[in-house]
């Protein structure tokens, strides 16, 4: 029972957490694809 009570506090605390991941990723993504924008201007 303990065990069962563990796995659904991960779950939860996941899915409470995907939001912010997504979120980090998409800030990260963004970030990255600007930063090659900028770097490829530079270049040219």
């Amino acid at each position: 029972m303990q065990e069962q009570h563990k796995g659904i506090w991960i779950a939860y605390i996941l899915s409470l957490f995907t939001p912010f991941t997504l979120l980090i990723s998409g800030v990260i993504a963004i970030v990255y694809a600007g930063y090659r924008l900028i770097k490829a201007k530079i270049v040219t």
